[in-house]
């Protein structure tokens, strides 16, 4: 298996743009020659939060083509429970069902400081500049690790991206966008 692992500087672009620059930056990738250890793997860290980072693997493992994982490496969430804080089969890799319960867990607890949330969530749904909010309380992941909650604002903004690359030719972004004002957190 070859490991690669790559910086990676999203600038501020549209949604067109952004989808083109991500499917480049893939299209560089060394091809795989089969299964297992001959497969070509990526990991891009595009977020630096402090000691945390977001990453984008490929291959992901339920789609093809240009579909992506994004994974917050060092925190762990429970893919096989609805609520992520009950220990299953642990993932670094956070799902939208993860980010609209800590979303969640934030804003009830912390009912002052959400609407600086909602409007990062919004820059970062709409390609905005994010700018990280002072202060931000932590949480704890599935393993009981403390994490700055700053970092859904990050994953957010990959989790969008992530979708306008898989459906784009569906509703991409404004599925996740659609569930989070569901949920009343955008």
């Amino acid at each position: 298996m070859t490991q690669h692992v790559v910086r990676f500087n999203l600038k501020t672009l549209s949604r067109d743009e952004t989808r083109k620059a991500i499917i480049d930056l893939f299209k560089a990738e060394v091809a795989g020659t089969g299964k297992g250890e001959l497969t070509s793997k990526y990991d891009y860290v595009v977020e630096d939060l402090g000691e945390l980072s977001v990453v984008l693997r490929r291959p992901a493992y339920l789609n093809h083509g240009f579909d992506f994982q994004v994974a917050v490496p060092g925190l762990f969430f429970d893919r096989d429970s609805k609520n992520p804080m009950v220990q299953g089969r642990l993932h670094p890799i956070p799902s939208h069902a993860d980010l609209l319960f800590y979303l969640t867990d934030l804003k009830n607890r912390f009912p002052n400081l959400y609407p600086t949330v909602r409007e990062e969530l919004r820059h970062a749904f709409d390609f905005s500049s994010i700018t990280i909010p002072e202060g931000m309380p932590t949480q704890n992941d599935a393993t009981g690790k403390p994490f700055s909650s700053t970092i859904w604002i990050l994953v957010a903004r990959w989790l969008f991206i992530e979708q306008d690359i898989t459906y784009w030719n569906y509703s991409g972004r404004w599925a996740l966008y659609d569930a989070l004002k569901t949920w009343q957190l955008i």
